[in-house]
């Protein structure tokens, strides 16, 4: 991975914790509830920016999240903060992919990025590799 995409996936890990930081802010005393699915969007667009760094070096969706381990960027996939399980990944074949994850309650307006909206639940959000939703 060059110097330039290192830095864009650092930005874009900044950009994540400080849009978790936001909603949390946003809400006088955040629920527990609102807290860990702040957490769980910040991981999903940390996986994202990553399989778009995958993307543009390879040229291919990696086959499974494991390949995105680097020992630098990403030393472990990350994790539901309630369950311990991985989240849901599932590249198709026309280069887009899936990200899920299960929510704890729906999003309000102006918590998370309009793409990012969900309803508590299990909620995929299709991507691709440039990181744009469909």
């Amino acid at each position: 991975m060059s110097i330039t995409q290192l830095t864009a996936v650092g930005a874009g890990l900044g950009v994540a914790a400080v849009v978790a930081m936001v909603i949390l802010s946003a809400s006088p005393q955040p629920t527990p509830d609102k807290v860990t699915d702040a957490a769980r969007v910040a991981a999903l667009q940390q996986l994202a920016a990553l399989i778009s760094a995958h993307y543009q070096d390879s040229g291919v969706l990696p086959a499974r999240l494991s390949n995105l381990m680097d020992g630098q960027q990403l030393t472990a996939i990350p994790v539901d903060p309630a369950s311990g399980k991985p989240y849901e990944y599932e590249p198709e074949a026309d280069d887009s992919y899936t990200l899920c994850a299960r929510f704890d309650a729906a999003s309000q307006q102006g918590e998370v990025g309009a793409f990012w909206m969900h309803e508590a639940g299990r909620r995929c959000f299709r991507l691709s590799p440039a990181y744009g939703e469909y």
